[in-house]
């Protein structure tokens, strides 16, 4: 993958913190089959992928 994240680097993020969005999450809003899944915030799934990522080691 040509853009990675550094390891040690502090990165900020902004996005809508729910699904419902559709307007601000096109992919979603656009997805012929929709899945909600309620009280996860779009957050909380980056933080645990994240996570996962960096204990897997796949991206460093």
């Amino acid at each position: 993958m040509k853009n990675r994240l550094k390891w040690k680097k502090i990165y900020d993020i902004a996005t809508a913190d729910t699904f419902t969005f559709g307007r601000m999450l096109p992919e979603i809003a656009k997805a012929s089959v929709k899945h909600y899944f309620v009280p996860e915030l779009l957050r909380d799934l980056l933080a645990e992928t994240l996570q996962r990522e960096v204990a897997s080691e796949t991206w460093k």
